[in-house]
């Protein structure tokens, strides 16, 4: 398939929904797409999961997404960015896990504090999606989707200048909130 037909695809997709236009799409990527997040998943069954992960987030942004000048490189970043976050999240169960298995074994750790780490992720999301709209979609795509000022800026039909005042202000109304929160959780 040569770029110019999966753009035709894209299109189809974005402006009539055409289910099968995605449905070539997919499968013209999967392959592509599941061997690049093998670099980062050893398991073909978690990188075929990233890959699903993936599409179908973008399926649901598909008017905004798919019109993207440079999708391919967007699509394997994202890929790439899923892939990531999973490892974090597994480490992070993992710290998690080896947390309780310390608790459970009678060593000092505070379960106030055990406490306060899982409930903080929980907490930090709920934050994110209380920013105003404009503001989240910019920190999401950003921190989440990892595209940088420029993609974000013309997505949104905003400046870069635009852009960088969000997300400034975005992280700084997060650590605020944050910080605000830990001192609570250490004064009760």
């Amino acid at each position: 398939m040569t770029k110019s037909e999966v753009n035709i695809l894209l299109r189809a997709t974005a402006q009539r929904d055409d289910r099968e236009a995605f449905r070539l799409m997919f499968h013209y990527y999967h392959t592509k797409l599941v061997r690049f997040a093998l670099l980062f998943d050893s398991s073909r069954f978690g990188a075929e999961d990233t890959v699903s992960e993936v599409m179908i987030r973008m399926f649901r942004r598909r008017k905004e997404l798919f019109l993207l000048e440079n999708f391919e490189p967007y699509l394997f970043r994202a890929v790439k960015n899923e892939a990531l976050n999973k490892l974090r999240s597994e480490k992070v169960f993992l710290s998690f896990s080896q947390v309780v298995f310390a608790a459970n074994t009678q060593t000092t750790l505070d379960p106030h504090e055990m406490l306060i780490g899982v409930e903080l992720y929980g907490h930090i999301n709920k934050l994110i999606e209380r920013l105003p709209p404009k503001r989240q979609r910019v920190y999401r795509l950003i921190k989440d989707d990892g595209m940088c000022y420029k993609e974000v800026a013309k997505l949104m039909d905003i400046s870069e200048r635009t852009v960088e005042v969000h997300l400034k202000i975005a992280v700084r109304e997060l650590r605020s909130a944050i910080t605000g929160y830990l001192e609570d959780c250490g004064s009760g």
